[in-house]
């Protein structure tokens, strides 16, 4: 049996987070995890997770060593999101984003806007947040812009990752501009839905502005 190492409980912790962050927008519920509670960092490449062999791992981190340590947590990268100055994708603490990363990523800002809005800090949070998702988009033309319709086909969920960013971004303008279609949407009056009947018909509301 294969002995469970540092990286496996990454990903685990890692896919955990992301599985909660995701039900808490689907069905308007609060999170129940927060980017505080991960400071390890984030897993390391994808090509390095999938390296056969010890000869074929061992040859991708002579090539390059930082894909074992990626210099970050998920706290370290939101946090630079949201931070009041920012040096462009150059500085982002995380280094070798990949398009997972920003799916990930993309998810705990969406975390942070959702708990700051059960707590009535919605508002407040907003602008910062707002910021931070045209940070997201700047980086996610870096990291996917250069792949092809192929590549994106095979990341997976991630390839939906600009579409959450969009959504957010409508929320938060909801926000800050105190639009009642919006806030008074069924989505909002209700808290742990059990359907995506609200968040289906938040969405259509957006896309008719």
């Amino acid at each position: 049996m294969r002995r469970i190492g540092p990286a496996d409980n990454s990903r685990i912790a890692t896919w955990t987070l992301l599985g909660d962050w995701h039900q808490s927008g689907m069905f308007h519920q609060p999170p129940l995890l927060t980017i505080y509670e991960f400071r390890g960092d984030f897993p390391c490449l994808p090509e390095l997770w999938d390296a056969k062999t010890e000869t074929e791992f061992n040859t991708i981190l002579a090539a390059r060593p930082d894909s074992w340590k990626r210099s970050s947590s998920i706290r370290g990268a939101v946090e630079a999101l949201l931070a009041d100055s920012w040096s462009g994708t150059g500085g982002f603490p995380l280094r070798n984003v990949t398009a997972h990363d920003l799916h990930l990523l993309v998810y705990a800002v969406h975390c942070v806007a959702r708990s700051a809005g059960f707590t009535l800090l919605g508002s407040l949070g907003a602008p910062s947040i707002f910021r931070a998702t045209t940070r997201w988009q700047e980086m996610w033309a870096v990291a996917a812009g250069p792949l092809s319709e192929e590549q994106l086909r095979g990341s997976g969920l991630a390839r939906y990752s600009p579409e959450m960013c969009w959504l957010m971004r409508k929320m938060i303008e909801a926000a800050m501009t105190g639009d009642k279609r919006l806030t008074e949407s069924k989505y909002y009056q209700g808290v742990a839905h059990d359907s995506l009947e609200e968040l289906h018909s938040l969405i259509r509301e957006f896309r008719d502005l």
